[in-house]
């Protein structure tokens, strides 16, 4: 159900197998956990009576859901991160002003900012988004300094469900998040060895394949070699078949008999036999 959700947000034409899609998984999770759980903190808001925060986190959840609506159709990770973050900025500053300034679980949360950001833009964007939060924690610190800490808004009856709660959402929020990091980080290190196997793969068989390439040409130069003085032993079995016969017609005259006849036509076979050996081997290695 939730791979259903996040690939439903997926920008068109981004490869669900490529590992860069970690970014992708991780903004949408960053912007669904949020708007959800703006949503889900409503009810308690009202019931510390902090009407302002409440319409505030209705607000920030259909920014979310309209962030990822525009991201699916075309909206640049890079721009619809830094806006997605942008708005949580100024809701944690207006949150954390009836919250009660240092002290609120509002301000707390500044840390997440940078957090997030550096998953899913780099270590460049997430340090100029540290140096904001900083700078808005301290602008708190040296407004209350000077003019007294702000006050809490809220039912003080509830203040120990409405920091837990905080807590809790906050917690929940960082370990959402983590768990989808592993997931995609274990997803990209599971594509790229399967990406590395058949890489090895690849290289054996083409490493074989030039192995069969040099024996191919190093049989080819043997076969070159030998059909050279082949071909001399050929001609001259021909030329000795042919000699032969003549020889043998010429015996025939001198009606030579016995153990001599038999001599003679035993060299005669032989030579016969030779020269059709050699015509074997020479069309053997013609065929090389």
């Amino acid at each position: 159900m939730l791979r259903r959700i996040l690939h439903f947000f997926l920008p068109k034409g981004v490869d669900i197998d490529n590992p860069e899609i970690r970014s992708h998984r991780i903004f949408i999770m960053v912007l669904l956990i949020s708007a959800i759980g703006d949503l889900m903190n409503i009810p308690t808001v009202n019931q510390i009576e902090l009407p302002v925060v409440a319409e505030l986190l209705f607000i920030n959840s259909m920014v979310n859901i309209i962030l990822l609506i525009l991201y699916k159709y075309g909206l640049s990770l890079r721009v619809a991160a830094h806006l997605s973050i942008g708005q949580h900025a100024i809701s944690f500053i207006i949150q954390g002003y009836y919250q009660g300034g240092v002290d609120s679980p509002a301000l707390a949360s500044m840390y997440l900012i940078p957090a997030v950001i550096i998953l899913l833009l780099g270590k460049k964007d997430a340090i100029i988004w540290f140096v904001i939060s900083l700078l808005i924690i301290i602008g708190f610190f040296v407004y209350e300094t000077q003019n007294g800490p702000l006050p809490e808004q809220f039912l003080e009856s509830e203040q120990i469900r409405f920091y837990a709660t905080s807590i809790l959402a906050m917690n929940l929020v960082i370990f959402v998040i983590l768990l989808v990091y592993e997931n995609t980080k274990n997803r990209a290190v599971k594509i790229i060895k399967q990406r590395h196997d058949d890489l090895v793969a690849t290289q054996k068989r083409l490493v074989q394949s030039e192995k069969l390439a040099s024996l191919g040409e190093l049989t080819a130069g043997i076969a070159h070699e030998i059909q050279n003085p082949l071909n001399f032993v050929n001609n001259f079995s021909e030329l000795s078949v042919e000699l032969a016969e003549e020889l043998q017609e010429e015996f025939k005259k001198l009606d030579i008999k016995g153990e001599d006849a038999d001599y003679l036509s035993q060299i005669l076979a032989d030579i016969v036999s030779i020269n059709k050996k050699s015509t074997i081997m020479e069309k053997g290695l013609m065929a090389l």
